[in-house]
């Protein structure tokens, strides 16, 4: 492996050292080191998902703001065929990132918020994106963060659980979200996710990423699932499941 390959791979999110010490297996995944497997094994991390609930590190997404009013982000409109007009306060929206050929480069969440939108972007595509975003929007009125992490809770006891450390969440209704304070810090908590499963994505500052995270676990109906729990096909959809980034370079696609 080449040196700039072998730096792709070594990047790592806050929950690093906490995956290891819960016996997390390690792999290069979209360029940083993250647990394939704990373990319980795969079966069951799916199967406690399923019945209850579990908990993922995608802090490896790229999480991105544009900041401003509606004058600084509506270009965005140009390559990301949503109405940002329509959009209500704390609502996502699912959308699409588009070449200059009227292709699809990726797939992304848009939420708007106070003062901007943020955007979720999948990890093996965030740098890139990034770059196509700015060739429409103003550079200096955006960051892509570093700062934060994205933990998310998923299952059928999702709501119940997150109730319980951060009350008001159980009233946010699907793709929208809101701000919340745990351990006297912002964090920015949505009902959405990728398993298939009623849950909520939580960003939350780094340095309160692992303590987010061990709140969970003296609660037997929480798991520690992996990626391959996360991206398992939704067998009951409750609607919020991100599509895999399986997208054809193609203005036809």
């Amino acid at each position: 492996m080449n040196e700039a390959a072998t730096k792709i791979t070594e990047l790592k999110t806050a929950l690093y050292r906490f995956h290891l010490e819960h016996g997390g297996k390690m792999v290069p995944f979209a360029g940083y080191q993250m647990p394939v497997q704990y373990p319980e094994g795969i079966v069951k991390e799916h199967q406690h998902v399923r019945s209850a609930a579990g908990i993922f590190d995608v802090s490896h997404m790229g999480q991105f703001s544009i900041y401003g009013s509606e004058s600084d982000y509506l270009p965005l409109e140009k390559i990301v065929p949503i109405d940002l007009k329509s959009l209500k306060l704390n609502q996502s929206k699912y959308s699409v990132l588009m070449n200059k050929e009227g292709g699809i480069d990726d797939d992304l969440i848009v939420t708007k918020v106070e003062g901007g939108l943020n955007i979720v972007l999948n990890a093996a595509c965030k740098h890139h994106d990034v770059l196509r975003i700015h060739e429409v929007i103003d550079a200096t009125k955006t960051k892509l963060h570093d700062d934060l992490s994205l933990i998310a809770l998923q299952g059928p006891k999702a709501v119940e659980i997150l109730n319980g450390l951060i009350p008001g969440v159980q009233d946010l209704v699907f793709m929208n979200g809101a701000s919340f304070k745990f351990k006297g810090s912002d964090i920015f908590v949505t009902r959405s996710g990728y398993t298939g499963e009623d849950g909520f994505e939580v960003s939350v500052n780094n340095v309160l990423a692992e303590k987010f995270c061990k709140t969970f676990l003296d609660n037997n109906n929480v798991n520690k699932p992996t990626n391959n729990a996360n991206n398992k096909p939704p067998i009951n959809n409750g609607g919020n499941k991100k599509p895999n980034n399986k997208l054809n370079n193609n203005k036809n696609a």
